[in-house]
C-alpha cells in the first residue's frame, strides 16, 4: 500500500488526544438536581436571562455551578474551569435555584473528607460549587474536583442520604427541616442573626467571624480593656414552638469562659428559657480541668426555666462528658415536645423533663463570662484561636405535630 496516498491523519489524531486528555482531566461531575438546562452563551460570551437562576459552565458532563441574577459572563473567571483545554458553554436552569440543603462539612480544602459508602459531595464556597458522587474517603482539593472558586478557601460537604439529615441519632423520617445555618459564607447573615441580645447594644470590638465553615466567637478585650459578652440570636427573625434544636460545636478554654446554646423569649415579664448547653471551663471539677495553668471544659449543663413571673428553675444537670470539649466537635441538642423535653449529647440522652412549655422561642449562641467559670483574667486566651466554634445550627419540626416556625409571636 502506498502510504503517501492516504490522507494525513495527524491533525485528527492530535485532536483526539487533546479531547481525551481534557476529558480525563477531571472525573465526571454528578448532575445537579435540576435536569432541564438551556444553552444561553458560549465561552467568553454573556448569558442573559430574567430573575435569579442556577447556571452551569462546562461541557460533556463536566460542569461548575453557581447562581446569578439577570446576566453573567460565561467564562472561567466567573465559574472556575471544569474542563481545561476545551471550549465550554453556559446553560441556565429552567427553574429557580434549588433551596439550600443541610450539607454537612467533612473537610476544609487540602484535607480529607472521611465517610463510608458512596455519597454526593460538593466542593466550593458561597454558591460556587463542583459536585461529584464519590466513594469515601475523598481528597478535598482542586485535583479531585477542579477549582470552582479560584482564590477562595473552599470546603467539602456531603449529602449523607437522599432524604436529608435529621437530628443526630434520630429517625430523619420523623422530622422536617425548618431552619439551618451551615456558616459556609464569609459573614454573618444579618437577615437571620442579630449581634447582641435585645437589651444590649452590640460592642463594636470584633470578636466573632464566619469563616472556614464555622461561626467563631472568641474572648476579647474591648477598647476599655474589659472582656465583654457576645450574643448572636434570631430574636425577631426566627421563632419556633416544639421540634428539635441542634448545634455541632467546639468550646473555648480559659478562666471565665461561659459559652451557651439556648432558646428563649421575653414576653412581657415572662422569660421562658431552655439552656441546651452551658459550660464553665473555670469552674470546680468536673466543670473543667487544668492544662498548663489554663482551664479546659469537661462538663456542661442543660438548664430549664419555666418562664413564669416567679422565674422558677424546673430542671438542671451537670453532665460530665469525661472529655476535653475544646479539642473536638460535639452535638448538643434538645427534643422539645408539648409535654416533655429530652436533652442530648452526641445522641446520648442527658436529661429529660416532663413539663409543658408552649411559648415560641428564638435561638441564641453566645460567649459570656462569669457564673461558675469565675471572672476572666490575663491567663484567659484571647483571639480567634480560642473560639466557641459552631459548624452548624439546625432546627426541625415534627412531621406529626403542629409547630410554629419562622414567624415572630404577635
Amino acid at each position: 500500500m502506498n502510504i503517501r496516498s492516504l490522507p494525513d491523519l495527524r491533525p485528527w489524531a492530535l485532536a483526539c488526544v487533546a479531547a481525551w486528555s481534557a476529558t480525563m482531566a477531571l472525573p465526571a461531575q454528578a448532575e445537579d438536581p435540576l435536569v432541564e438546562w438551556t444553552k444561553c452563551a458560549v465561552e467568553n460570551g454573556v448569558c442573559h436571562f430574567s430573575g435569579t437562576h442556577q447556571l452551569r459552565f462546562g461541557r460533556s458532563g463536566h460542569f461548575f455551578y453557581r447562581n446569578a441574577t439577570d446576566s453573567i459572563a460565561c467564562n472561567s473567571q466567573q465559574f472556575g474551569d471544569p474542563l481545561p483545554g476545551s471550549s465550554k458553554i453556559c446553560q441556565v436552569s429552567a427553574g429557580a435555584p434549588p433551596p439550600e440543603e443541610p450539607w454537612v462539612q467533612c473537610a476544609a480544602e487540602h484535607g480529607v473528607c472521611n465517610f463510608s459508602g458512596t455519597r454526593r459531595v460538593r466542593y466550593g464556597l458561597d454558591g460556587r460549587y463542583a459536585y461529584l458522587k464519590l466513594t469515601g474517603p475523598v481528597s478535598c482539593n482542586n485535583e479531585q474536583f477542579g477549582d470552582p472558586y479560584p482564590t477562595a478557601n473552599k470546603l467539602c460537604k456531603i449529602k449523607s442520604t437522599a432524604r436529608g439529615d435529621g437530628p443526630y441519632g434520630q429517625d430523619p423520617d420523623d422530622y422536617v427541616l425548618s431552619f439551618h445555618d451551615e456558616f459556609d459564607g464569609d459573614k454573618l447573615n444579618s437577615a437571620v442573626w442579630n449581634e447582641a441580645i435585645w437589651y444590649d447594644t452590640p460592642n463594636p470590638t470584633k470578636n466573632f467571624a464566619v469563616e472556614n465553615g464555622s461561626l467563631k466567637i472568641w474572648p476579647q478585650r474591648d477598647a476599655s480593656g474589659q472582656f465583654f459578652k457576645r450574643t448572636i440570636d434570631t430574636d425577631g427573625k426566627f421563632y419556633q414552638t416544639y421540634g428539635y434544636f441542634e448545634i455541632d460545636a467546639k468550646l473555648p478554654v480559659g478562666k471565665g469562659t461561659w459559652p451557651g446554646f439556648w432558646i428563649f423569649n421575653h414576653i412581657g415579664d415572662r422569660r421562658p428559657e431552655m439552656d441546651i448547653m452551658e459550660a464553665y471551663a473555670g469552674g470546680a471539677p468536673p466543670w473543667g480541668f487544668d492544662v498548663d495553668g489554663i482551664p479546659h471544659p469537661q462538663a456542661y449543663a442543660p438548664t430549664v426555666w419555666l418562664g413564669d413571673y416567679e422565674g422558677h428553675l424546673i430542671g438542671s444537670r451537670q453532665f460530665d462528658t469525661h472529655m476535653d470539649l475544646s479539642t473536638g466537635f460535639h452535638k448538643y441538642g434538645v427534643k422539645w415536645e408539648a409535654n416533655r423535653q429530652t436533652y442530648y449529647f452526641d445522641g446520648q440522652q442527658v436529661m429529660a423533663l416532663d413539663v409543658a412549655m408552649g411559648d415560641p422561642m428564638y435561638v441564641l449562641l453566645d460567649l459570656w463570662f462569669g457564673s461558675a467559670s469565675g471572672q476572666p483574667d490575663d491567663t484567659t486566651p484571647t483571639g480567634r484561636a480560642n473560639s466557641f466554634e459552631i459548624r452548624y445550627m439546625r432546627a426541625w419540626n415534627f412531621k406529626t405535630e403542629s409547630a410554629l416556625s419562622g414567624e415572630a409571636p404577635r
